[in-house]
């Protein structure tokens, strides 16, 4: 299947990247596009920056709207994305109606996210707990590693969606968030921001999804249909070796790195070929968020801290792995 191709080469064909999103269907990319836009995080981000800031109400107000999306994607599958995406397209079609909620849920958000922009985001009180705190400029920012909001808030352009395209994001017309002071303040418009242009995509993904397949027919890489394989010995076989064994890739190494809430979201493989790595990196972004911290919190209140550590947008749970 991957004879005389390297392996970064294999990896990026896989993830649509580089211009090769023909390895699988547009209608693919585009549900997983949509799936893996910003907004449940930065929802749950601004809900927390709100709790820590005294806008309890404001932070009930956008859990509700989480529920919404999780209701929404598990319209798709009880365990949501994470089985829902395969490689090569996705687990199965999308129910039908479901394009019709994707699109009342943004017909909805939009109007009540500019509700609570105009709450919060010229509150004096607000104000006064965000701006200037947890200043981290350009410079330190990439020293750091920072990537994401956290990075663009501090006024740096980079956004992998633009800047190495993925899943078919070429296409789409949307902007880039950019802050200018780096402070808790910028991160939290920088978040509202990407949610307001996470719709704009989710939309024209909406109004490009055309019908046919979701997943290619390739038995080295796709699973055969499950009534197959209670059906035909060779399908049942086909089954067995791509979920124990994998496809069978070529050896070397290659790096890929995408988009994430949280930030930019690598993996480094090194292979020996077969379907099973040798070696896996993951290259997490709230770790190298978490490091920041003796940077950002120097100098502050005790109570800033809990402000810079929501805007700063990090998880545990992938710091402590």
């Amino acid at each position: 299947m991957f004879k005389n191709k390297d392996l970064k080469s294999v990896v990026l064909a896989l993830a649509g990247a580089n211009g090769t999103s023909g390895n699988e269907n547009e209608a693919a990319l585009l549900a997983k596009s949509m799936l893996e836009e910003y907004m449940p995080a930065h929802i749950d981000t601004l809900g927390s920056v709100c709790g820590d800031t005294g806008g309890d109400g404001v932070h009930i107000m956008l859990d509700a709207h989480i529920d919404r999306i999780g209701m929404t994607v598990t319209a798709i599958d009880d365990s949501g994305f994470i089985k829902f995406a395969r490689v090569g397209g996705m687990r199965r079609d999308i129910p039908e109606g479901w394009l019709g909620a994707v699109n009342a849920f943004a017909n909805q958000f939009l109007p009540a996210l500019d509700e609570i922009d105009a709450l919060i985001t010229r509150n004096k009180i607000f104000m006064d707990r965000a701006v200037g705190i947890g200043v981290i400029s350009a410079e330190e920012a990439m020293q750091w590693g920072l990537t994401g909001a956290n990075l663009r808030a501090s006024g740096v352009a980079s956004d992998l969606r633009k800047d190495v395209p993925y899943l078919g994001y070429e296409d789409y017309d949307f902007d880039v968030a950019i802050g200018v002071n780096g402070d808790c303040y910028d991160r939290w418009l920088v978040r509202i921001e990407e949610m307001r242009q996470s719709i704009r995509i989710v939309r024209q993904a909406i109004e490009k999804m055309p019908d046919g397949p979701v997943c290619i027919d390739n038995p080295h890489i796709t699973p055969p249909e499950k009534t197959k394989v209670l059906k035909y010995m060779e399908n049942l076989i086909n089954n067995f070796i791509i979920t124990t064994q994998g496809p069978d890739l070529p050896a070397g190494e290659a790096y890929f790195e995408a988009e994430n809430p949280k930030g930019a979201l690598g993996f480094f493989i090194m292979s020996n070929g077969g379907g099973v790595p040798y070696r896996v990196k993951i290259r997490a972004p709230s770790f190298v968020s978490l490091c920041a911290m003796q940077t950002l919190i120097p100098g502050h209140h005790i109570s800033d801290v809990p402000i810079i550590l929501g805007s700063m947008d990090f998880v545990l749970g992938e710091c402590d792995r």
